[in-house]
């Protein structure tokens, strides 16, 4: 009996042993299974992703106008496949998937505004990488022409004209749309430094509008349209490219309603009247706040404007979905002090605007507000930067205009050879004659034999002759109290720069008297 019971406990060991072998060799089995399954969806998930990244490079440069193609999509498509090979485990597998996914979303999302005419590299952001693709673009299609293109409540040009243009000059601005410019008439002067300001007015105390153009664009001029003290358009022809620079100056909001609907009007007559196929870019200052957010008009403004829209800002925004225009400013991501256009008190909002053509949102790579300016009191100055693709056609020689050196004037030995000259001109008659066209042509002709006249290109400021050191200085010192009342607006402060805002409109009324007198004692 004991040897029977002893015979069945070594049969049952050994059938355990046996159980628990079966059950690691199951175990085994299943493990080298799901070692097999991760594989497997290892190898399904990398070729998915490789299909992907295939077919989107494909969609991406398969079309035939350039300006679809994106070799910066190519460029983060190159960066992402690095990462492969520190993939090690299904879940970093799965992380990368969806960290694709998103990448591709929102880039998809950038690229359906960059067929309704958006710039996917650049709008909503500034990055670095976006600047070098985009020279690496330029390079690869051809020639390019760089505008940097602005607007500014100027609030009066008097005795503000080369300040401006000092402004300009320093901020590398090649076109500027002014408002409220306050002079009458509509004609086209020199303001110095190489910028001629084309302006339209009929009140000396109210409104007016121009649009200053450096020198090199100002023979680029086509056509000059001065529609009212409110409205005012340029044509210019560069490399071929037919650029149309508007200019307005929307009514306040306390104005009647007449007088608001009398230039929306205006600026749609104008807006009609530009061909489609041409470039259009609009500085105003709309008196309106399109607001912050765009739930509902994505189609013609971004995120980033400043506060709550209001009844003026409503007609900015269908003024732009109904001549398929967007609203530059209100694309690019800059803190608020860069988005601020008008500083007034205790009141900080955005009014001026640039627009341009929702087809060439992808020519504008930058627009924010310039601080640190003194031009203008209350409003400060937008600028964007437009990139124009140009053909490469040869242009026709341009006749320069040679230019009487006036300037010469305040030399006292050259003041008094030219009245000497003009005196035996004028076959020394005391009294000038009655036929004013005559006498013009004798002192014209006078300057050009005493004077001399210049080559026709610029090369040092000289037109502005009445300029001189101490306006400049006056200018800097004013421009400086600007800044410090910007960063502690104390009455100390506001107060300092008020006093020599009037001194410079002295010393500039001072300084062209002087100038006149010695010209004609």
């Amino acid at each position: 009996m004991e040897l029977y019971y002893e015979g069945l406990g070594e049969g049952l060991v050994l059938i355990t042993i046996i159980i628990i072998i079966i059950i690691i060799i199951i175990i085994k089995i299943i493990i080298i299974i799901i070692i097999i399954i991760k594989i497997i969806i290892i190898i399904i998930i990398k070729i998915i992703i490789i299909i992907k990244i295939i077919i989107i490079i494909i969609t991406f440069t398969g079309f035939e106008s350039p300006e679809f193609q994106t070799p910066c999509l190519c460029v983060s498509v190159r960066k992402m496949m690095k990462h492969f090979k520190h993939i090690n485990n299904l879940h970093h597998y799965w992380n990368f998937t969806v960290a694709w996914f998103v990448y591709v979303h929102c880039h998809q999302g950038a690229v359906d505004l960059q067929g309704a005419g958006g710039n996917w590299a650049t709008v909503g952001g500034r990055s670095r990488g976006g600047r070098r693709v985009r020279r690496q673009r330029e390079k690869r299609k051809g020639k390019s022409v760089g505008l940097r293109i602005g607007t500014l409540n100027v609030g009066t040009m008097t005795g503000k004209g080369r300040e401006l243009a000092d402004m300009m000059e320093r901020r590398k601005v090649d076109i500027l749309c002014v408002q409220e410019t306050r002079w009458k008439g509509s004609k086209a002067r020199s303001i110095g430094a190489g910028f001629k300001l084309f302006y339209y007015g009929v009140d000396s105390k109210r409104n007016g509008v121009g649009v200053v153009l450096k020198e090199e664009f100002v023979r680029n001029v086509l056509e000059v349209k001065r529609v009212s003290d409110r409205v005012m358009s340029l044509k210019l022809e560069i490399e071929g490219v037919m650029l149309n620079v508007v200019s307005g100056y929307a009514p306040q909001v306390g104005c009647e309603l007449e007088e608001k609907e009398r230039f929306w009007s205006e600026l749609d007559e104008v807006m009609e009247s530009i061909p489609t196929g041409e470039r259009v870019v609009i500085g105003v200052d709309f008196n309106g706040h399109v607001g912050e957010g765009n739930p509902g008009d994505e189609e013609v403004m971004g995120k980033f404007g400043v506060k709550e829209r209001n009844l003026e800002g409503q007609m900015v925004v269908d003024f732009a979905k109904r001549m398929d225009m967007g609203v530059v400013n209100t694309y690019f991501q800059k803190r608020e002090e860069h988005r601020v256009t008008y500083k007034s008190g205790g009141r900080r909002t955005q009014v001026d605007y640039i627009l341009c053509r929702r087809g060439n949102l992808k020519e504008i790579s930058d627009c924010k507000v310039v601080v640190g300016e003194s031009v203008a009191r209350q409003h400060r100055m937008v600028v964007c930067r437009m990139t124009l693709m140009v053909c490469k056609t040869k242009r026709s020689k341009i006749e320069i205009e040679k230019k009487t050196k006036w300037w010469k004037l305040k030399k006292e030995e050259c003041c008094e050879e030219f009245r000497q000259k003009l005196r035996q001109a004028l076959g020394g008659q005391v009294v000038l004659p009655d036929d004013w066209e005559t006498t013009a042509e004798v002192i014209r002709e006078t300057g050009r034999k005493v004077l001399g006249v210049s080559s026709g290109r610029r090369k040092e400021d000289k037109e502005t002759w009445w300029w001189n050191e101490e306006v400049q200085d006056s200018v800097q010192r004013k421009r400086l109290a600007k800044k410090k009342w910007d960063m502690d607006r104390t009455e100390e402060n506001r107060q300092e720069y008020k006093e020599l805002q009037r001194r410079v409109k002295r010393e500039v009324s001072k300084a062209k008297q002087k100038a006149y007198d010695e010209l004609y004692p």
